[in-house]
């Protein structure tokens, strides 16, 4: 609220609060997200019910390009992987920032600075909850390079919006 006023102004929506930390129908979390959704979500809880789920998880830590160790346990814990997908609703989605967009002067996926990213692709093809991974690639998003982003699906359905046409 203090810092970053205009990341939280939702006036120009009708029906909403002024302030989109006072809507109802936001949960605001200042916590290490690892943390939580392994105490929340992770091995050995029990059953969650419906309400307490997500619909969407946007996860935008660091490029997972980066080393470094706040978003190393993001990219390739399959631990936290499955307690995310825990998290979400029966057709709830995962957007995450998968970093630069890989060009073919690249080396192979799961060598160099993209071995981490390569984990994560993975981890999320693998993942019996994973029902699609769709990739976007957006070369106009405010960075220096080409950046790629994921959607993972829990619902089959999710396809069929992703390839809907504008209008839909």
């Amino acid at each position: 609220r203090e810092y970053l006023p205009f990341f939280n102004d939702c006036s120009d929506f009708v029906g909403v609060a002024p302030n989109c930390f006072d809507d109802p129908r936001a949960d605001i979390i200042t916590r290490d997200a690892k943390e939580w959704f392994m105490e929340n979500f992770g091995p050995g809880v029990g059953q969650v019910s419906d309400d307490e789920k997500f619909q969407v998880i946007i996860l935008d830590a660091m490029n997972p390009e980066e080393d470094n160790a706040i978003s190393k346990g993001l990219f390739t814990s399959p631990d936290f992987i499955t307690a995310a997908m825990a998290s979400l609703s029966d057709d709830g989605v995962i957007v995450i920032n998968a970093g630069t967009a890989p060009s073919i002067h690249d080396p192979a996926p799961d060598k160099g600075v993209f071995a981490q990213r390569e984990q994560l692709f993975l981890l999320l093809e693998n993942h019996p909850d994973t029902k699609a991974m769709l990739v976007y690639e957006e070369s106009h998003c405010g960075f220096n390079e080409p950046h790629g982003f994921l959607l993972i699906c829990k619902s089959h359905g999710c396809r069929k919006q992703w390839y809907a046409g504008a209008d839909a």
